[in-house]
């Protein structure tokens, strides 16, 4: 699955860094992020998990939502949808 969050980032299971089926945030350029590591978003630096909650927190549709959920449980102090 890939689920495009904005026009700089998507989420997919289809990279070869997800690990068992989790997905990973991927750049346009296809460069992975897990939860923890930074991207930049707006001018600053945040981590990917911060972002994919935001953006997650918008989606209505509950797969998509769930796709969210799935990237955010790999950093479990990180935000939660």
């Amino acid at each position: 699955m890939r689920l495009q969050l904005s026009a700089a980032f998507a989420l997919t299971d289809e990279h070869g860094a997800c690990r068992n089926g989790v997905p990973v945030l991927v750049d346009t350029d296809g460069k992975p992020y897990e939860p923890e590591d930074l991207v930049r978003f707006l001018g600053q630096n945040f981590p990917a998990g911060h972002w994919v909650a935001l953006l997650g927190k918008l989606r209505r549709d509950e797969s998509e939502r769930e796709f969210c959920r799935q990237f955010l449980r790999q950093w479990p102090g990180g935000p939660q949808l």
